[in-house]
């Protein structure tokens, strides 16, 4: 609404009615100026290149790839690596880009004229790719390298050049990426191998020197000490028998000894020695079966003491019939020979039981004080085991990765990975690509009736006359009773008179 009429679409329509024509006058005439202006810019001519990315021919079970990134970031990095100075500067001097400025510029200028867009399934091929889109998916085909340049063959060269450069640096950095790859598993297995060495030396040292003490030799040790202790346990037995032996063989030796001095003394009398000997010996008999109140022993023992009372009652009367001193004394019979040798024989093996006694009872102590420092030593032993296990596990995996590396940097030098392939060549362009003169010539058009409607709108909102009633309600706030018409001589028709009313109105 402006100070004295309501606006409404009518009137609006009304308007672009009657100044139509104007209107597009005026949109042909800025069309014109947009395709007069485009002779005087300096065309752009763009060329292209489509990169295909082929995927790894040998089964990823079989062969892993070494390069994981992503596509979009693979460009990057190797658009980077390519539109460094060092590898655009010999291009720029062949080409003989530098005319009248500095190297730098033109280098600056060939960066900003360069454009990597996906290549979409499906789409057209000789359809112009879309700067706008960017590698952010890793699903596409391939990608198209764009370069804008002034003049059409130089933008042909340049691009050509670019992509070769950008499928050369892919191989290069594959190739570098596995070897790199394969050289650092190659010192990291090194020093994974140098830990595990040190460590295997530990663990051998601590079971040289802790040897029968370890975790696994505690069964192994109870065990051999049970078996010592049985073993002390039969060297006991067979010492305390040898010492029976040696004892009931020495009481005879006495016996036989004195039986033998009497028979020496009174060789006439009956061997009542002997028949003490036999007695003796047949009460120890009876004193292993029996104890000391059965018969036969009381029975026994009486038949000795009466043996003994004999043998000294005959001592007493033989007197001084000894032998005289100067006689020749006889040989020991073989029984009493056979008796010393006999303890003899339990001497030795008294000894040689209480030596094998001693020895079991310090590998017994032995044995025991490894089973009294078992566990202390099974934690020493369970962290070096630990340590030992967990570098047998860095080195075997180092060592399973660098094959892998290392047949994966074969498949690159092959070519037999994921690669990027020229599927076609830069294109010679045959129109420029800027400026685009049916794009500005419909631009200038649309902008001109877009002008010229802005201007019919401003007109409206800026005409102050009354063309109604409403228009003049408007204006004084008060209800019209009637209108005047005005006359005039020039004009005296009805809508004559109407349209001078309204500018001047008059109300009653």
């Amino acid at each position: 609404m402006n100070g004295s009429r309501q606006l409404d679409p009518g009137a609006f329509a009304k308007a672009l009615q009657r100044r139509s024509l104007l209107i597009l006058c005026l949109a042909v005439a800025l069309c014109a100026l947009s395709l007069v202006v485009t002779l005087f810019l300096t065309p752009r001519y763009t060329s292209r290149s489509l990169v295909q990315v082929a995927p790894q021919v040998l089964p990823q079970g079989y062969v892993k790839p070494i390069v994981t990134e992503k596509l979009a970031d693979r460009v990057a990095t190797l658009e980077e690596r390519v539109l460094t100075r060092a590898r655009l500067l010999p291009m720029v001097e062949r080409l003989n880009l530098v005319r009248g400025g500095s190297p730098d510029s033109v280098l600056d200028q060939v960066r900003s004229s360069i454009f990597i867009s996906p290549a979409e399934p499906g789409a057209n091929p000789s359809a112009a790719p879309n700067k706008k889109k960017t590698l952010d998916h890793d699903n596409v085909p391939g990608f198209y390298v764009l370069f804008t340049w002034d003049h059409a063959k130089q933008a042909q060269q340049i691009c050509a050049e670019i992509t070769s450069m950008l499928l050369d640096e892919n191989l290069k950095v594959r190739e570098q990426v596995g070897q790199n790859t394969t050289e650092f598993l190659g010192r990291q297995l090194a020093q994974a191998k140098q830990d595990l060495d040190a460590l295997d030396s530990q663990l051998a040292d601590f079971k040289r020197l802790h040897l029968g003490r370890l975790p696994g030799d505690v069964e192994n040790n109870l065990r051999i000490l049970a078996g010592l202790e049985s073993q002390l346990d039969a060297s006991t037995q067979t010492l305390g028998r040898a010492q029976q032996e040696k004892s009931f063989a020495e009481s005879l030796l006495s016996q036989e000894v004195a039986v033998w001095k009497s028979t020496q003394e009174a060789p006439n009398l009956p061997s009542l020695r002997e028949q003490l000997v036999t007695l003796q010996n047949q009460v120890i008999t009876l004193q292993s079966r029996y104890t000391d109140e059965h018969p036969d022993v009381v029975k026994a023992r009486n038949d000795i003491t009466e043996i003994e009372r004999q043998l000294r009652k005959t001592k007493a009367e033989a007197g001084d019939s000894q032998s005289s001193p100067d006689s020749r004394v006889r040989m020991e019979p073989p029984e009493i020979l056979r008796l010393r040798e006999k303890i003899q024989q339990e001497d030795i093996a008294i000894d040689r039981a209480t030596t094998e006694q001693d020895r079991l009872k310090d590998q017994i102590s032995t044995y025991q004080g490894r089973l009294a420092l078992s566990p202390d030593v099974e934690e020493q032993y369970k962290k070096l085991t630990r340590d030992s296990e967990t570098a047998h596990a860095i080195y075997a995996n180092l060592l399973t990765n660098e094959k892998a590396a290392e047949v994966q940097t074969a498949m690159e030098r092959e070519q037999q990975g994921e690669q990027l392939k020229l599927l076609e060549a830069a294109s010679l362009p045959d129109a420029p690509s800027f400026p685009v003169r049916w794009k500005f010539g419909l631009g200038g058009f649309f902008g001109g009736l877009a002008m010229g409607v802005g201007l019919v709108l401003l007109q409206v909102m800026m005409d102050q006359s009354l063309r109604n009633e409403e228009d003049v309600e408007n204006l004084l706030s008060l209800p019209t009773l009637a209108f005047v018409s005005y006359a005039n001589g020039a004009d005296s028709s009805q809508q004559g008179r109407t349209r001078a009313l309204w500018k001047k109105p008059w109300s009653i």
